[in-house]
């Protein structure tokens, strides 16, 4: 998966703990803030 690609990051972050939790097969509930960052680089 191209992580740094992704158009928003909640998506890659949502991405990376879902791949994490399948892995330990549990799938707990999620909180947390994301950092703002530009639109385009």
């Amino acid at each position: 998966i191209p992580w740094e690609t992704m158009a928003f990051p909640v998506v890659s972050e949502a991405l990376r703990r879902y791949v994490a939790d399948a892995k330990n097969g549990e799938f707990p509930v999620h909180l947390a803030s994301l950092p703002d960052r530009p639109l385009f680089e």
